[in-house]
């Protein structure tokens, strides 16, 4: 009897666990379910991004490198602007992110060579 309930203890142990890693494997999974946008851009200006299908927006101000990176973006269709700190659009351009995926758009007017 003790031995019987033992066994059931222990296996309830190891169902608990199992369930338990497989969540976690889950989240993580949907956690790499990223991409980036990356460019080259006139320091000070604006890189602004929607997602076509969410509505998610999401803007940065391009540092004094000229290099801008937006991280961690769900997949799917974007709208990606330049826009001047005089507030004209330097760059406008559509594209679709795909899981791991760095999608470049760079002001055509910089010269500068690609990180």
């Amino acid at each position: 009897m003790i031995r019987n309930s033992f066994s059931r203890l222990v296996k309830r142990g190891l169902l608990a666990l199992g369930a338990t890693l497989f969540l976690a494997a889950s989240a993580h999974a949907q956690s790499n379910n990223s991409a980036n946008i990356a460019g080259n851009a006139n320091p000070g200006d604006t890189v602004i991004v929607e997602n076509y299908d969410t509505g998610q927006h999401r803007e940065i101000t391009v540092p004094k490198s000229g290099k801008y990176r937006l991280r961690s973006l769900p997949t799917g269709n974007y709208s990606v602007v330049i826009q001047r700190a005089d507030g004209t659009v330097a760059a406008s351009s559509s594209v679709v992110l795909q899981v791991g995926q760095t999608a470049r758009v760079d002001d055509p007017a910089t010269s500068k060579a690609a990180d």
